[in-house]
């Protein structure tokens, strides 16, 4: 329960402090900035195909490495998603990995140029990665 108190009131604070600049402090606001980017918009799911594995080679690449290479299971995209604009125009998808292990589901969030942003290890002890800088 202390923990979570604590991170509420990390999360808060930097929710505020960002408010309080008119110019972006530091190099992980623009990360911040690039995720929320990806994530505005309408979200549609989409169907799984071969190109779906194309746009997320990169994440795939990742979640191999962070996985292990000796894991016995196969590695699959869970679902996927795309974030559009109301004109329709795609700014951002959201890809979901795993390898149907227990706390194994990776989310990857790449922005318009599909160049991964940000992603999120659902386990007991969550992680989050950033590819920007």
């Amino acid at each position: 329960m202390k923990s979570l108190m604590l991170l509420f009131v990390l999360f808060t604070t930097s929710v505020l402090a960002q408010n309080s600049f008119a110019t972006p402090p530091t190099g992980s606001y623009a990360c911040g900035e690039r995720l929320r980017s990806a994530l505005d918009g309408e979200k549609v799911e989409v169907e799984i195909t071969r190109s779906t594995y194309k746009l997320a080679a990169a994440a795939l690449r990742h979640y191999r490495k962070e996985i292990g290479a000796d894991s016995p299971f196969e590695i699959y995209i869970d679902s996927a998603a795309e974030y559009r604009s109301p004109e329709g125009t795609v700014v951002g998808y959201k890809i979901s990995i795993t390898d149907g292990g227990d706390e194994s589901m990776v989310d990857y969030v790449l922005d318009q140029d599909r160049k991964l942003v940000s992603a999120y290890w659902h386990n007991q002890s969550p992680m989050r990665f950033w590819f920007c800088r």
